[in-house]
């Protein structure tokens, strides 16, 4: 069985002195990656970690992380990633779930033990890289899940079933020819690691900005002419829509795939990419442990914009109610199967359609119950993002003295927006959906994924008089 760094490894050695990822302007050949990869192992090796060891990578540079990774799989071992904007004590969790034997990364965190690495590896003169072959069983990569609802789920995958996965994909015709990939999210986002694994797999090239950025310059990284490919999470898809169309046509008319990742976009922020982004746009449903699950885009998507399209080929997804199926249009819990036979459940609630159409109602934790009704937080949020100006929206509750649900909706826009926000939520809400406590917020915390971080906002409700403001 073709393991995943064999598959990288020849596939950087094909490239040889031709430019492979792009950082800063400066472009890296497939023969300097591996260089680097060799003088990372090196490193390493010094620090410690040895084979079938897991290394806990702190990413704050794309470039430096997945150096980092492949410089694990030579060596035997394996990798997990966390975000450097993650607080040190859930990145200490996470070295102890993980069992890392090492945490290594670009900076330093505060209160946490890490072992900080060079921008650039230390290069030396030693002999070129020479595959080392792994045992296709041999952890690869611990995919991890956001997190945004509660503690993230682990994943493991192995060098052989990562190696699958792979040459899958550099067989099939999903993948687009030429150009480059816009990598623009942290790669301790599962969704960012595949894409750029993906690439270097099936010999795209990379273009890789800086973790963070302002809009304007994510801007101009896609109307580069040679960018052609990329994913992003749906808040950014919202504000780069907000910038409108250029001339009457699309803003970035060159892109042959411009994606959605990292939860469902709102109905309108998916017709707003559609038709003044890309004609390319689709929007994907994945989840940790099975990954792609459904896409939709074009006409499919103008005819269904509140779905998230029709599974892909070899994934199950049934909805039940407890272990019995639920009947068409009817929510349920979500359970996913996919290719290899692995079988989750993401969390989610949605339904099928008649015509096998999937759409996502909420999370299981996300359901909220006052006075006995049962309603999901997304439909607050959902109202939310109808207004123009609102960027991005979350609900969480607390439990009251009776049992029911205290409902608090944060809502990124101006602050002077309360009035209207207030009316246009009690024109769409029902009485018994209505929040309690309004928060209007120029900025809200997110994850790594883009996600609006629910965690740190029921923190702020547990240290404050948690009023509307």
């Amino acid at each position: 069985m073709t393991t995943a760094w064999q598959i990288i490894y020849d596939a950087l050695t094909r490239h040889g002195q031709a430019p492979v990822i792009e950082r800063r302007g400066q472009w890296r050949s497939g023969a300097a990656i591996l260089q680097a990869i060799a003088a990372r192992a090196e490193e390493l090796a010094q620090l410690g970690l040895r084979p079938g060891q897991t290394a806990l990578i702190v990413v704050s540079d794309n470039l430096v992380a997945i150096e980092t990774l492949f410089a694990c799989w030579h060596m035997g071992a394996s990798a997990g990633f966390v975000d450097f904007r993650a607080p040190a004590a859930r990145i200490t969790q996470m070295a102890a779930r993980m069992q890392a034997a090492l945490v290594v990364g670009r900076r330093r965190v505060a209160g946490l033990d890490i072992a900080v690495q060079a921008a650039e590896a230390a290069m030396t003169d030693a002999p070129p890289l020479t595959l080392a072959k792994p045992e296709p069983e041999q952890t690869a990569i611990v995919f991890t899940s956001s997190g945004t609802t509660g503690e993230p789920r682990l994943r493991p995958s192995s060098q052989g079933k990562l190696g699958k996965s792979l040459d899958d994909f550099c067989r099939s015709e999903d993948h687009g020819k030429g150009g480059c990939l816009l990598g623009a999210t942290s790669f301790a986002y599962s969704a960012s690691c595949n894409g750029w694994l993906r690439a270097l797999a099936s010999g795209k090239r990379i273009v890789a900005l800086d973790l963070i950025y302002r809009l304007e310059e994510l801007d101009a990284a896609l109307m580069r002419p040679d960018v052609t490919e990329c994913a992003l999470p749906p808040v950014l898809i919202r504000r780069l829509a907000a910038l409108g169309d250029l001339e009457g046509g699309h803003r970035y008319p060159q892109l042959t795939r411009l994606g959605s990742v990292g939860g469902p976009a709102a109905p309108r922020d998916k017709i707003a990419a559609l038709t003044r982004l890309s004609p390319q746009y689709r929007m994907t449903y994945s989840c940790v442990g099975v990954g792609l699950v459904s896409r939709i885009g074009g006409e499919a998507l103008l005819a269904r914009p509140a779905s998230c399209g029709k599974p892909v080929a070899d994934v199950r997804v049934r909805v039940l109610d407890g272990l019995s199926p639920c009947a068409v249009n009817q929510i349920g819990t979500l359970e996913i199967t996919n290719a290899f036979g692995a079988t989750v459940r993401p969390g989610d609630l949605g339904w099928l359609d008649e015509d096998g159409y999937l759409y996502i109602a909420g999370r299981i934790e996300g359901l909220f119950c006052r006075n006995g009704v049962n309603f999901p937080a997304e439909r607050l949020t959902q109202a939310a993002l109808e207004l123009p100006q609102v960027i991005a929206a979350a609900a969480i509750a607390q439990r009251d003295g009776d049992g029911g649900d205290v409902v608090h909706l944060f809502v990124q826009c101006p602050p002077s927006e309360t009035d209207s926000v207030t009316r246009h939520l009690r024109q769409g809400l029902a009485a018994a959906e209505f929040p309690d406590h309004l928060h209007l917020r120029d900025n809200l915390p997110v994850t790594v994924s883009g996600k609006v971080d629910l965690g740190a906002l029921s923190a702020y409700l547990g240290t404050s008089r948690g009023q509307g403001d």
